[in-house]
């Protein structure tokens, strides 16, 4: 497989943004006569507020318009008499695949670590409980057997259910052709059926029990979830590998909005 990172690039954002980013004349130019114009954009939550960043490095006036609060779903709120302590009210954790958010970050000096998702060495530990019965584990190598089946046959049901591996290598490669090769299939015969019709028609699972059947459907993303969203999901996100923003996710919006970029000569 190719060394090259798995990214957001994949059905759903077939553009490569961090690319873009990377190259020297970033996104773009303004002719002269155009710098100062005055455009709109609607929302000021994280995308509306890198659109008006990169708006202003281009020699635009961008003008936000937000009827909530900055930020958008990033929610930050600090406990009263705890300044240290943050819950998060919107979006916590961010994929390392979101190659584009991580560029901002950087950019403006933000911190990062890794977001204690169940089954990480960032959560050292995790307690699943089903129905009243309980399993504490600090890896995989801790939880019986019935838990190893279930992962073996998702995967092998993902394989065999949507080329999954292939996939992955063609969002690696950046290849549209390849991914539409894959994924318009995927579209034609699972579109508006549920991640549980996935699960309980997969071969892979039919040879199981129904307690094997059932206990993606507890602990995943929801037995109802349409079943293209959750492979476009898993396929564009290495999935467990997430960080989190140190103060929250509230600041980068917040330094996002104050910080003028250097505009384009």
């Amino acid at each position: 497989m190719s060394d090259a990172p798995i990214t957001v690039f994949g059905p759903d954002f077939p553009f490569a943004y961090d690319d873009w980013l990377a190259h020297p004349s970033r996104l773009g130019s303004l002719p002269v006569e155009s710098h100062g114009a005055k455009v709109a954009v609607i929302g000021a939550g994280l995308s509306g507020l890198i659109a008006g960043y990169e708006l202003m490095r281009l020699g635009a006036h961008p003008i936000l318009f937000e009827s909530g609060q900055l930020g958008g779903r990033l929610r930050s709120q600090p406990f009263e008499g705890a300044s240290d302590i943050v819950a998060e009210l919107g979006g916590m954790r961010f994929p390392v695949s979101g190659t584009g958010f991580y560029h901002y970050a950087d950019l403006l000096g933000l911190q990062t670590k890794p977001f204690p998702n169940p089954m990480t060495d960032a959560a050292g530990s995790t307690v699943i409980d089903l129905e009243g019965e309980t399993h504490y584990a600090e890896s995989m190598a801790d939880l019986p057997p019935l838990f190893h089946e279930v992962a073996a046959a998702y995967d092998q049901a993902l394989e065999e259910g949507a080329r999954f591996s292939d996939l992955k290598k063609a969002i690696r490669a950046k290849d549209r052709a390849r991914i539409k090769e894959i994924w318009n299939p995927l579209v034609r015969d699972w579109d508006e059926r549920t991640f549980y019709d996935f699960i309980t028609t997969s071969p892979a699972f039919q040879r199981l029990s129904f307690r094997h059947r059932e206990i993606p459907c507890w602990k995943s993303c929801g037995s109802m979830s349409p079943i293209v969203t959750v492979i476009s999901v898993f396929s564009s996100v290495v999935w467990n590998v997430y960080r989190k923003v140190f103060g929250g996710g509230k600041p980068m919006a917040k330094a996002i909005g104050q910080r003028g970029p250097a505009c384009n000569p």
